[in-house]
């Protein structure tokens, strides 16, 4: 999945988060539950992606534990 913008802000995960705020969160939520994320930069232009894959992430066939 991927979403674009054309922000020139960093996208991070944010540590100052309050209780009553209403931003911030939406890294938080794309790194508890996708499997593996990252940002890419637009080119040329400002803005970026944000890509996230869901699932597992260990990649051994089901039953064939080590």
């Amino acid at each position: 999945m991927e979403v674009a913008d054309d922000g020139e802000e960093v996208t991070r995960l944010r540590g100052d988060l309050v209780d009553d705020g209403e931003g911030g969160r939406g890294l938080r939520i794309v790194d508890a539950l996708a499997s593996r994320w990252g940002v890419t930069p637009k080119r040329p232009g400002p803005g970026k992606t944000v890509w996230f894959e869901l699932g597992q992430e260990d990649t051994d066939p089901p039953g064939e534990e080590e």
